[in-house]
């Protein structure tokens, strides 16, 4: 059960995938044994590897969400290819004004032409101004539940 009163199944309890939105189902584990090769960072469940390098590149690759926490910046990792972020992550500049926090804190979405409405609806615009032709892109792009995304030009 999620500590918000959700009934989950018993197996899902402790399997390393959070399954309640406060990851409750993960907390008060008992730590499984890392069995994770010299390359691999292993997962703080104990039960999860990812590649090395995927620790603190912006994504949470393990299921808890471990390996982006407690990053710090490096600046052999934050080359002129990648977005410096306020809270130190570096990611990767094609991520920027995505629609997501890939940041962790938002920064690469603070300075974006887009808003976000109700319904995970996001709109972005697109404007590439020349002296003419210039054109003029707009895009919408939502969330249908059990449908995926959606992605039409207006």
């Amino acid at each position: 059960m999620c500590s918000n009163g959700r009934c989950i199944p018993g197996a899902w309890q402790c399997d390393g995938l959070p399954d309640c939105f406060d990851k409750s189902d993960e907390k008060e584990c008992p730590k499984a044994k890392s069995k994770c090769g010299p390359t691999f960072f292993p997962c703080a469940s104990g039960i999860h590897c990812i590649i090395g390098r995927f620790r603190c590149n912006g994504f949470e690759d393990c299921p808890d969400g471990s390996d982006e926490e407690n990053c710090t910046a490096n600046p052999l990792l934050c080359s002129t290819a990648r977005y410096h972020c306020k809270n130190g992550l570096c990611i990767d500049k094609s991520f920027i004004c995505d629609g997501q926090n890939n940041c962790q804190d938002n920064s690469d979405e603070e300075s974006c032409e887009s808003s976000q409405g109700a319904g995970n609806r996001i709109v972005h615009k697109n404007e590439t101004k020349q002296n003419p032709p210039w054109s003029l892109s707009l895009w919408s792009m939502h969330h249908a539940p059990g449908r995926g995304r959606h992605h039409r030009r207006l």
